[in-house]
Parts: structure tokens; C-alpha cells; sequence
């Protein structure tokens, strides 16, 4: 927390100013003269200094767009770290640690609720993590308790497990799954990670064409859409999902990230013509 903040420059005293906002962001806007002219004559040197609990820091430039504290003196104890591998979840009914404790996180959400914000979560039901100790992996013993035995239940690119979508038990863990977030942490939307990974035996990573070789991803044929490639538990697991969310919470909308060739080049094609109602600004 700011105990101060000074600005220093070739002054016969420092000046004390800032306001902190309703989100503990402060910022300090010096306005113009009496005659319109800058308080901050061009050319001058100016220095800002903050006094905090641990001492007084000296090392902000000028004229600063944006500042960030030091890690070891933020307020809370992670900061989010947007990793390029995939996602696998071990534990689908535990929030992470760097949302504090599960009670931090639903306070966190009632908070936004309160500033009139929706809160969207990143659920995974595509897979789940390969790790046998703390994981769903081999939980009876086999491999196949959850999951699909053989090479059906391994994804070959990102090293874990995808549901068997035709076992009712999967269905039932899955669907209290989704239940539970909603109820307990109040989420208001679902953005369902990588469902091409789910509707799609080869996940969308590796298309057999018709000579025998192998390419890296589906092109959008309509052929392609609906073929023995489509998993269709896996269809029919996201329409039980939608009907059960959209029955009990009729606000909750639910999105789908399914990040294939054709549906890419739809959604480009939307933004751009959504895009091109408004007028153009340089900045």
C-alpha cells in the first residue's frame, strides 16, 4: 500500500499528490495553468518518488505510462503465466492455488459480480493430465477407468488422457463436474477448452488423406465434419453438457473453442466485417 507519493523536480520543495482509485491504482494528473500553459514547462527534469512501507523508491522514470510493484511486494502471491503447451488438468474439481483458497476465488467472483461483471471459465473436459499419483490417470489400476484403453486414450502431442465420452460414469463425473462450478463458484459462462480435440479421433492434429500420408490438421472439407473420424460420444457428451447447463441456468451461455481450419476462417471472416462498420483510428 502507498503511503505517499511525491513528485520531486527543480522546485524549492517536492510536491505531494496522487490519488489512489476505488482498485488501489493511483494516478497523478497535474493540470494546466491559469493561462493554459503546462504545469510541466517542456524540457523540465522531473522525478518520482513513492514512499512505502519497506522505504522509499526513487527508481520510477518519467513521464510513466504504466507501473507495477516489485514481485516481493504485491499484494497477492502469483502472477498469471499464459504457457504455450496444452492444458491438462489433474484435479477437475480443485481451483488453482494462485487464486488463493477456494473461498478467496468465490470472493473474488461475488466482488466482480458487484461491479457488474461476468466471469467466464476455462473448463477442460478434453483430456486430463497423464500423472498416475496425483491424477485420474490408472485411479483403479488400469488405464482404462476413465479413459480409453490403447493408443485411443493417449494424445500423442500433448502426453495426456482423453475421456471415454461413451462410459456413463465418464458422463456423470463430467457433468457433476460442470454442475458444481456453477453452483458452488457462481460462474456465469463456459468456455470449453479444445472441443476439435474431443469431437475429432485425431484431435484435429492429424489428418490421414487419401494418398496414405498424414497432414497436420483438417482443412474444412464437409466431408471432414461428419466421417468416421468424428467421435460421436463425444458429440453427444457436449449436447448432454449444454442441455443439462441451459436447463438449470438458462443465462449461462456456453462457448466452444473449436480451433480447426474451416471454423478459424469463419470467425476471421466475422471480425472482419464487424471490423469494417466502424472508423478507422490511428493511434
Amino acid at each position: 500500500m502507498l503511503v505517499n507519493h511525491m513528485i520531486h523536480g527543480l522546485y524549492p520543495g517536492a510536491v505531494t499528490i496522487g490519488e489512489d482509485n476505488e482498485f488501489g491504482v493511483w494516478e497523478i494528473f497535474w493540470p494546466n495553468n491559469a493561462d493554459d500553459s503546462p504545469a510541466i514547462p517542456l524540457g523540465s527534469q522531473v522525478k518520482i518518488r513513492m514512499e512505502t512501507p519497506s522505504g522509499i523508491k526513487d527508481s520510477i522514470l518519467a513521464w510513466i505510462k504504466f507501473y507495477v510493484q516489485a514481485l516481493g511486494e504485491i499484494p497477492y502471491n502469483g502472477i498469471y503465466y499464459d504457457s504455450p503447451k496444452e492444458v491438462s488438468c489433474g484435479k477437475l474439481f480443485a481451483p488453482s492455488s494462485c487464486f488463493g483458497t477456494p473461498d478467496d476465488l468465490k470472493s473474488l467472483i461475488d466482488r466482480a459480480h458487484k461491479l457488474g461483471l461476468l466471469v467466464i471459465m476455462d473448463i477442460v473436459h478434453s483430456h486430463a493430465s497423464n500423472n498416475v499419483l496425483d491424477g485420474l490417470n490408472v485411479f483403479d489400476g488400469t488405464d482404462a477407468h476413465y479413459f480409453h484403453s490403447g493408443s485411443k486414450g493417449h494424445h500423442w502431442m500433448w502426453d495426456s488422457r482423453p475421456f471415454n465420452y461413451g462410459s456413463w460414469e465418464v458422463q456423470r463425473f463430467l457433468l457433476s463436474n460442470a454442475r458444481w462450478w456453477l453452483e458452488e463458484y457462481k460462474f456465469d459462462r463456459f468456455r470449453f477448452d479444445v472441443v476439435t480435440s474431443m469431437i475429432y479421433t485425431h484431435h484435429g492434429l492429424q489428418r490421414s488423406r487419401t494418398d496414405g500420408t498424414f497432414g497436420s490438421s483438417i482443412i474444412g472439407n464437409y466431408n471432414e465434419y461428419f466421417g468416421y473420424a468424428t467421435d460421436v460420444d463425444a458429440v453427444v457428451y457436449l449436447m448432454l453438457v449444454n442441455h443439462m447447463i441451459h436447463g438449470l441456468y438458462p443465462e449461462v451461455v456456453t462457448i466452444g473453442e473449436d480451433n480447426e481450419f474451416g471454423v478459424w476462417e469463419i470467425f476471421w471472416l466475422i471480425v472482419l466485417m464487424v471490423h469494417q462498420q466502424f472508423p478507422m483510428v490511428l493511434k
